[in-house]
């Protein structure tokens, strides 16, 4: 009888304590992780970034929002298995109190000890799942934290060292017509395009004096930009044989390469690449747009890589 009484005891505190304790707890991991993504929803509209950076941050937080969505999913899971778990209390005290009131039905002490015991073994088993799905919820809900605050700095650190690429550049695209020296951004990178005018005559890959004085002062605001990735690309329009093409455009990229460490930049620091037409930036059925076609191209990559785990 007193073992019975005990028992009940035990039950009444689990099922009014104990999963209610555990629920609560999950649902505020919850609300703390709604809150980080809206965090991350205020910086995806705003206005910082440049659009590559926006557009990539926007893709990160769709996924983020899936993996809360799953989350929310398993809460409503631990609450339904909360609610089953007071059914089954409940259920589990009736049966016990008729025990005690001897409405068993001849059952004998043995068959109530026995009875008692799976009875106990049945709440520990529930309150080990319940224990699992509360520690699994709660190391998810850490990890995305972690990754939103990593991705929120990446891309901060990321557009501080784009804008200070674009100060170091902004005189130099000053000093040169645009459609000699263009300076844009694509992908999380900053592109200084020299025009063939500027830089080449008509099928050489030797660099004309105006075209030494634009590479100069590149290299000179290169200079203030330590650690900076630099990608040298030459690109041709579609004219004439491709593999012509193909290897002007790699001459052009190793003479302006060249100049570049004639100027200060270290060798190890360049990347050459020639694309030949393989890379328009406008159609090649207009002269106009083939003129764009046929420039150098210097592409600068900031140290900081926005990544985001998975």
């Amino acid at each position: 009888m007193r073992k019975l009484i005990y028992l009940l005891s035990i039950l009444a505190v689990l099922g009014s304590c104990v999963p209610q304790k555990q629920y609560v707890e999950l649902k505020q991991e919850n609300e703390r992780l709604t809150q980080m993504l809206g965090l991350s929803d205020s910086l995806v509209g705003g206005n910082d970034l440049d659009p590559e950076a926006r557009t990539e941050l926007q893709n990160d937080y769709g996924e983020l929002l899936l993996a809360n969505e799953r989350l929310r999913a398993t809460n409503r899971n631990l609450n339904q298995s909360y609610q089953e778990l007071l059914e089954r209390y409940t259920t589990m005290i009736e049966q016990s109190k008729g025990l005690i009131d001897g409405q068993s039905g001849g059952t004998t002490t043995n068959q109530r000890e026995q009875y008692l015991q799976e009875l106990e073994a049945q709440i520990q088993q529930r309150e080990q799942r319940l224990r699992s799905m509360e520690s699994s919820y709660s190391q998810d809900i850490t990890q995305k934290d972690q990754q939103i605050i990593e991705l929120q700095n990446a891309l901060f650190q990321r557009d501080q060292e784009l804008q200070r690429m674009r100060n170091a550049f902004s005189s130099v695209q000053a000093n040169f017509p645009a459609t000699d020296l263009d300076i844009n951004e694509r992908d999380g990178r900053l592109y200084v395009s020299l025009s063939q005018e500027l830089l080449f005559r008509t099928g050489s890959a030797r660099i004309d004096r105006s075209g030494r004085q634009a590479i100069q002062q590149i290299a000179d605001a290169l200079a203030s930009l330590p650690g900076i990735e630099i990608m040298v690309e030459g690109h041709t329009d579609n004219q004439g044989d491709p593999g012509t093409n193909w290897e002007l455009s790699l001459e052009r990229a190793l003479a302006v390469a060249k100049t570049l460490q004639d100027n200060g930049i270290r060798p190890e620091d360049i990347i050459v690449s020639g694309r030949g037409e393989h890379a328009p930036r406008a159609s090649n059925a207009s002269e106009y747009g083939r003129a764009q076609n046929r420039r150098t191209e210097i592409i600068l990559s900031p140290q900081t890589e926005v990544e985001t785990g998975q």
